[in-house]
């Protein structure tokens, strides 16, 4: 587990440094037949339990935002609990579990995955894609399955590009 995580951290801070210099993301190659659906998110309404006693781990984030299309209109609603469920003493990241629904006008998208966040910061790092898995939907989106990529934007506001293999 140790050099799983360690591996991990390693990545993402050569992930952050690609990021920062310019260079070009690493895409996933996108499987014929895909669809991709790109929603963006207003800066989300947030709240925060403490994990017990204070401590990190059992933290719970709860944030809802407007969705948006890539032309602007509002088209849904953003909601996502995030948990944190791993740091290490002396760790500058913590793993937190996230559970996302894309709730939208013909059914809703379900995501979900871990991701590493800087220790210090609440949300995600600005400008750095972080991934999980699409798991399934309702409706129109009933068997979904593929991955959203999320990425933060300065001013608060979210990008995310789902990637739908159904």
């Amino acid at each position: 587990m140790r050099v799983g995580r360690i591996i991990a951290i390693a990545s993402a801070l050569v992930a952050m440094t690609a990021i920062a210099q310019g260079a070009p993301a690493i895409a996933a190659e996108i499987p014929a037949g895909a669809t991709t659906l790109v929603l963006l998110n207003d800066i989300p309404m947030s709240t925060t339990i403490p994990g017990l006693g204070g401590a990190p781990v059992g933290t719970v984030s709860i944030h809802e935002a407007i969705l948006r299309s890539s032309k602007g209109k509002a088209v849904g609603t953003f909601n996502v609990v995030v948990t944190t469920v791993d740091m290490s003493a002396g760790d500058v990241t913590e793993a937190r579990m996230r559970n996302v629904v894309f709730r939208l006008k013909d059914g809703q998208i379900i995501a979900s995955g871990i991701g590493l966040y800087l220790n210090t910061e609440k949300y995600l790092a600005v400008q750095v894609p972080h991934r999980i898995a699409i798991v399934g939907g309702t409706d129109k989106y009933l068997g979904a399955r593929g991955e959203v990529t999320t990425t933060r934007s300065a001013d608060g506001t979210y990008r995310h590009v789902l990637t739908l293999l159904k």
